[in-house]
């Protein structure tokens, strides 16, 4: 007698099944970001609860102009100019953090900005001597979040963190939604309240802001 195969789930329920089991690991993957972006969402909305916590700090010194500047009466004094060595040298000299936003050069002075999330820095080095001044200045751990949370001055890296994180996000809101419309007795219950909350904030949107 040959045994008999057995039936094989009905396509609702393996849909079903696939769709439960990407919004359970995908969410979960996404609830530090969803706890991340829903903290710094308040932070950027009321900054009035948060102390501000500036601090600035000024700093000096000098490089070896021979080895970093051009003589002030070259011709093509940006091409001589050491751009990254001077960068790197004030880097480690100074815990600069922050990428280089801008390098100007005029016949007197080189002057350096670095933007970093929530920190900044400003440099201005005498062509002719080496000698430098600076200022570092750095917002406090509240406006770091709140520029994670933007992406502001953060680079190509954290950005694509960003893009990944909402697509975990997308993911797990269009399974949740794909579960909801597999529900015969929810469906048309659930529909109706994710309308609803799409409505209302269109309605706040037009009488809050427009």
């Amino acid at each position: 007698m040959v045994a008999s195969r057995p039936a094989r789930r009905p396509l609702r329920a393996r849909l079903g099944a696939t769709l439960r089991w990407i919004h359970i690991y995908v969410s979960m993957l996404g609830f530090v970001a969803i706890a991340a972006f829903a903290g710094t969402g308040l932070t950027l909305n009321h900054p009035e609860w948060f102390a501000n916590t500036e601090h600035t700090r000024e700093f000096r010194g000098q490089l070896d102009a021979e080895q970093f500047l051009a003589e002030q009466s070259d011709s093509v004094r940006s091409q001589s100019i050491d751009r990254l060595g001077i960068v790197e040298a004030l880097r480690a000299r100074h815990t600069l953090r922050g990428r280089l936003a801008d390098f100007s050069i005029d016949e007197r002075e080189c002057f350096l900005t670095f933007r970093g999330p929530a920190a900044s820095a400003e440099v201005a080095i005498d062509r002719r001597t080496g000698e430098y001044t600076g200022s570092t200045t750095s917002l406090g751990f509240t406006a770091l979040l709140n520029d994670l949370h933007r992406g502001h001055d953060t680079g190509p890296g954290w950005s694509l963190v960003i893009d990944a994180a909402a697509a975990i996000l997308l993911i797990a809101a269009c399974t949740g939604i794909g579960l909801l419309c597999l529900l015969k007795r929810r469906r048309r219950a659930g529909l109706v309240v994710a309308g609803s909350a799409g409505a209302a904030l269109l309605v706040c949107y037009w009488i809050l802001v427009r």
